[in-house]
């Protein structure tokens, strides 16, 4: 795998909390430390690649990102008129989370096929 491609789902995810803080920083003038502490947190898993983090972080993501793409569609099932603002907001939500599901899969297989680090006796 090319280095690029072991590091994009890395950066989408960073991209995403960073997002998610910016989002509501503007709309609500809200600080949301829990987007900055994921994305420190997904920084240091940039430099250090430990492992176990690795699959555990890719797991919820990916678990994340499920749960969204369901969140929107029982949106879905509950509106009644289906208008153009409807569609603009599932193809945003589905693209956003659909690739998020697609860099979760990646990520935790980068990290599944990781080889364990060796320690001294």
């Amino acid at each position: 795998m090319k280095p690029i491609f072991r590091i994009l789902p890395l950066i989408y995810f960073i991209g995403l909390s960073l997002f998610w803080a910016a989002e509501n920083y503007m709309s609500l003038g809200v600080i949301n430390y829990v987007a900055i502490v994921a994305a420190v947190a997904l920084f240091v898993q940039l430099i250090v690649k430990h492992k176990v983090a690795g699959l555990v972080t890719g797991i919820v993501m990916g678990l994340f990102c499920i749960y969204m793409l369901l969140a929107m569609l029982s949106d879905l099932a509950k509106t009644k008129d289906i208008t153009s603002g409807t569609l603009r907001f599932m193809a945003f939500g589905g693209g956003l989370f659909g690739a998020g599901l697609i860099m979760a899969i990646a990520f935790t297989l980068y990290f599944a096929k990781m080889p364990r680090p060796i320690r001294p006796a």
